[in-house]
């Protein structure tokens, strides 16, 4: 296939297609029944997707998410060019984790008038020509976070400031991160990559880093149950319930970076707030973590532009600068005594 095929066949992705029984589909179900029951080996699967519609039962509550992955230019999330984003609506049990309907995903590429950094290509395999000449377009994407509850990405952090910067109607809905929102490691899955992840626990392999494989591997990853029966997806939901809080640490030592990394914070700079280290946190820990932040990073005073605020999904991993610039309205918003999402932003996540 041409890279202009591919690059046509990505903006309109077809469903696949449940298999045709044949000789050849008999002899591939017989060894994977051989292969599965050897514990020498084991198998995996390339992500599926098939468009499907099931009637939901009467009363039961669902959410209407829309699965979205992207890819740029840089890691750089408030700058870098966006190169491709894809979304998948679907509809899912909001208590047990059902999947009562897979939509058709929109894909699209975006010319950013730059050449693709050689580094991205070798990466996701996006190319120069695959690019050209395509502009995004922000309507179809626009109605479908009209008719959605809440969007959810593996990397909410990185997805949401990119996206939000081209499609402006993502800043007005909940947004869940697959990534830092589940507990993984209490499953025993260590190592948080999409591919890792995807790997050991919905024994699904990536064949490509693009961003209309990651949405449907994302589907596969959720809604396969851990070994008690529940899915991470209804974990997901449950955490869209909770309010967090945003720490924000600026301007620490060189010698704090391991300290601050073992506590899971993460490095961001931008023109807005300069150099400084995050970490979304229970509310109840807020106390304990700024006492420890005076104690071990910044040698026994904490200065005055540490900040620590609650934020909700409505606006959690948007931009640190946009969080902390609306973090007076997110509160008087958000804090409710059970923690939910506050009235403004209530949708089935909150139900």
């Amino acid at each position: 296939m041409s890279t202009d095929q591919e690059a046509r066949s990505a903006e309109q992705p077809e469903p696949v297609q449940s298999a045709s029984s044949s000789p050849h589909e008999e002899m591939v179900r017989q060894a994977l029944a051989v292969l599965s029951g050897d514990p020498k080996y084991r198998v995996f699967r390339a992500p599926t997707r098939k468009v499907f519609q099931e009637e939901v039962p009467p009363g039961l509550p669902v959410v209407r998410c829309l699965l979205v992955d992207a890819q740029a230019s840089g890691v750089d999330s408030e700058h870098a060019p966006l190169l491709e984003v894809a979304a998948l609506p679907v509809t899912i049990g909001r208590v047990d984790g059902h999947v009562y309907r897979v939509g058709r995903p929109c894909v699209m590429f975006n010319d950013a008038g730059t050449s693709v950094p050689d580094a991205v290509v070798r990466r996701t395999g996006i190319t120069d020509r695959m690019v050209r000449g395509h502009k995004l377009s922000p309507a179809p994407f626009a109605a479908m976070i009209a008719q959605c509850d809440a969007v959810v990405a593996f990397n909410a952090a990185f997805d949401r400031p990119l996206l939000e910067r081209y499609i402006p109607q993502f800043e007005t809905v909940p947004w869940l991160c697959a990534y830092s929102e589940i507990d993984w490691t209490a499953h025993g899955l260590l190592d948080g990559s999409l591919e890792s992840l995807c790997a050991r626990h919905a024994k699904v392999y990536l064949p490509v880093r693009r961003s209309v494989a990651h949405v449907d591997a994302m589907l596969d990853l959720v809604t396969a149950p851990w070994q008690d029966g529940t899915l991470p997806i209804v974990s997901l939901f449950d955490a869209g319930r909770k309010m967090r809080a945003l720490i924000w640490a600026p301007n620490t030592r060189f010698e704090a970076n391991d300290a601050l990394r073992d506590r899971l914070y993460r490095f961001h700079q931008c023109k807005t707030l300069g150099r400084g280290w995050y970490a979304y946190i229970s509310p109840a820990a807020v106390t304990d973590e700024m006492k420890w932040l005076g104690q071990t990073i910044y040698g026994g005073r904490l200065p005055t532009n540490v900040r620590a605020v609650p934020v909700g999904a409505r606006i959690r991993h948007a931009s640190l600068a946009r969080v902390l610039r609306d973090a007076s309205t997110t509160y008087l918003q958000s804090h409710q005594p059970s923690h939910v999402l506050p009235a403004a932003e209530h949708s089935p996540v909150a139900a």
